[in-house]
């Protein structure tokens, strides 16, 4: 069997037949009834019967070979007055190159990306596909991306939102041999809607949840707009938990299938609670407060520490009348614990280069024991 990029590219053929077509040459390569070769026609194909040819012929059986001259008499008695205007008003190459193909929608010739996806768009899609579409444009994506939560919850949930995620009916339509019953169940598809919402299994968990959802009550409703109602009816404060819960299903899912461990219900609810609370904590705004000199300093500055998630290092250097200059550094983090400290002696002729110095040798200090996220502050 084929490898699965191999299918892939060639179950996405159509997307070149859309705008692909042929461009004359010596008119060999080309057959008459099969191929686009008109290239103001719709689809790019000959709409007349053309009863005297078969599908063998070729477009060389309507060039004179002697004068490279449309035959206008056998064109104009085999097809329709507009098609044989436009195939009179194709330009023929006098030197009889090889026909080539090439793609219409770009002025290159050559098929792209952003514009065979445009093209896509702009195509008729069956009514499964147009309402999955249309959902999809008319979700007030605002909603979600204004929800305070870990920035990897958020894209999960907008991977479900556009039908983004592995699962195993997804992964069936993308031509992947699997089976696509609910790994927990064993009874229906695993879709969206079964895992998140309809799976007697996720019912459960939306029961155990601090939702306390009873979810069997929306079994006719689509994924979106079930968690667009969800999201609109939780408090703005608990709609992170809602969305982690989301998330905690789909890593339970993925630890059965990829692992063979079954979490316990109570376990998964604990663990995107637990998540939810530490990012809610740690998206607190700490107060601002400074550390007192320690005994014996004479500095009246006060050590202030920096954001959550960062490092402050903190440089000086000093000059004496013997000439022992030196330096030293410190690196804490915002509890005011120190990472790592260091000094240096070095000779100087100023305090200004001094403090350079120190300033230097401290970031290769952060450098070497891999801190990349801190302040410089120098007393």
């Amino acid at each position: 069997m084929p490898s699965y990029t191999w299918r892939s590219i060639w179950n996405a053929k159509w997307v070149l037949h859309l705008g692909g077509l042929w461009r004359i040459g010596n008119g060999r390569s080309i057959s008459i009834k099969e191929d686009p070769w008109l290239p103001n026609q719709n689809g790019f194909r000959i709409w007349s019967t053309c009863s005297s040819f078969d599908s063998e012929t070729r477009v060389e059986q309507l060039i004179d070979q002697e004068t490279i001259r449309w035959r206008e008499d056998i064109i104009r008695q085999n097809f329709y007055h507009f098609e044989a205007e436009q195939i009179l008003n194709i330009p023929l190459d006098q030197n009889q190159q090889e026909d080539c193909y090439y793609w219409k929608k770009s002025k290159n010739g050559e098929c792209e990306v952003k514009k065979a996806y445009h093209l896509i768009r702009s195509q008729p899609q069956n009514h499964a596909q147009s309402s999955n579409q249309e959902h999809q444009n008319r979700f007030p994506w605002k909603l979600l991306w204004n929800t305070k939560a870990l920035n990897c919850t958020l894209n999960f949930t907008w991977r479900l939102l556009t039908s983004s995620l592995p699962t195993r009916i997804n992964i069936q339509k993308r031509g992947i041999t699997s089976t696509s019953l609910c790994p927990r169940c064993w009874r229906k598809e695993e879709t969206e809607e079964h895992i998140f919402k309809d799976c007697t299994w996720t019912q459960r968990f939306w029961f155990a949840s601090p939702f306390n959802l009873r979810t069997e009550r929306a079994q006719n409703h689509p994924i979106g707009a079930w968690i667009e109602e969800l999201l609109n009816q939780i408090r703005k404060g608990e709609r992170g938990l809602f969305l982690e819960c989301l998330h905690a299903i789909w890593w339970g899912r993925n630890k059965l299938i990829f692992e063979d461990k079954k979490i316990d219900i109570q376990e998964l609810v604990n663990r995107a609670t637990l998540r939810y609370q530490e990012f809610t904590v740690m998206s607190m705004p700490t107060e601002n407060f400074t550390a007192e000199p320690p005994p014996g300093s004479r500095s009246l500055m006060c050590w202030v520490p920096p954001e959550p998630n960062l490092f402050k290092l903190n440089v000086d250097a000093a000059i004496s009348n013997e000439g022992a200059n030196g330096g030293g550094a410190v690196i804490r983090n915002s509890e005011g614990e120190i990472m790592v400290a260091a000094t240096w002696l070095f000779s100087t002729t100023s305090t200004i280069e001094a403090e350079a110095t120190a300033c230097l040798l401290g970031l290769n200090l952060a450098l070497e024991c891999c801190f990349f996220l801190f302040s410089l502050r120098r007393r």
